[in-house]
């Protein structure tokens, strides 16, 4: 299985190279679109298979929760592969732009939805400040969004609303992960698997940042946002992907 494993990262790595090359050269189209799911596609086999490492290799010591922890995130990683699927239409389909972008965006907010049930399966409940802290703070953050982002030239539009709740759920994702972290024990069953999730999502957190200028401000598909942006996006599904294993 890690052989399969570490051969589907090298191939994302390829396609992933390839299609930024093709936003770059030629902007938005039907071959961007076409190796976008390919990346989203390779994604989902590690995924499938760090999936069926983990499985075949748990013993009678997994604690309860850990099938739905594995199934909850695999799905999370499923939708994210659809967002993306939705947000590369919503730019070679200009008539349904608006519709296709604002399902690609839902479709990323139910991937971190899917990714924090996940991890309430396996989080220690006993250290409830770690289960605490990321509800209020992703709450408040969801609120004060949108008047930071017209301070630093983010113009959301007709996705204010979409826009809040993502982020909302994107910094409750990095804060149940950091929390998990922060909760679980050094050699404990699930030490790895919170260590890299907490990783994953600094680097979604990073990949998001730096996407927010390109779609709503000013910077449009500037070689290095675009190669900064796919690099560290990619980086997250997959460390979430590993984290199965």
């Amino acid at each position: 299985m890690a052989i399969v494993i570490r051969l589907f990262t090298f191939i994302t790595w390829i396609f992933a190279c390839y299609f930024m090359f093709v936003r770059i050269d030629e902007g938005y189209c039907k071959k961007d679109l076409i190796m976008k799911v390919l990346v989203s596609c390779s994604i989902m086999v590690v995924a499938l298979f760090a999936d069926i490492s983990h499985f075949t290799g748990r013993g009678d010591e997994a604690p309860f929760g850990d099938t739905r922890f594995h199934i909850l995130m695999f799905l999370g990683l499923a939708s994210g592969m659809l967002a993306d699927f939705y947000l590369g239409k919503a730019h070679i389909n200009p008539d349904k732009k608006i519709k296709f972008r604002k399902i690609g965006i839902a479709l990323f907010g139910i991937e971190h939805v899917f990714n924090i049930a996940g991890m309430l399966f396996i989080f220690n409940v006993s250290r409830f400040l770690y289960l605490l802290v990321p509800v209020v703070g992703a709450a408040f953050i969801a609120v004060v969004a949108g008047f930071v982002a017209r301070k630093i030239g983010l113009h959301f539009g007709r996705y204010t609303v979409v826009i809040s709740i993502y982020i909302g759920l994107l910094f409750a994702d990095a804060f149940f992960a950091w929390g998990l972290f922060g909760s679980t024990d050094a050699g404990t069953y699930y030490y790895d698997t919170a260590h890299t999730l907490a990783i994953g999502q600094v680097s979604f957190l990073v990949s998001d940042a730096s996407l927010a200028p390109m779609y709503f401000g000013k910077v449009g598909n500037k070689p290095h946002y675009v190669i900064f942006n796919h690099v560290t996006y990619y980086l997250a599904q997959l460390l979430i992907a590993y984290a199965l294993i």
